[in-house]
């Protein structure tokens, strides 16, 4: 059964994850409870979200200077 996590829920998780130091990922999963390769899922969902939003961005820039 998979178990639903707010976004709020994730948010924190990733702001852990990405200021953890020399702590692993799989150390903060730990600490929250999470299967380790969830935590890692939601870091591939952040990285994807992140990389087709700044492809948005430019796309919307080209799109200006050819005006």
């Amino acid at each position: 059964m998979s178990k639903v996590y707010a976004d709020a829920f994730i948010e924190q998780a990733l702001i852990k994850v990405y200021s953890r130091g020399k702590r692993t990922v799989r150390d903060v999963a730990d600490d929250l409870h999470v299967n380790y390769y969830t935590v890692k899922n939601w870091i591939r969902r952040k990285n994807l979200y992140m990389l087709n939003a700044s492809s948005g961005r430019e796309k919307a820039a080209a799109g200006l200077e050819q005006k």
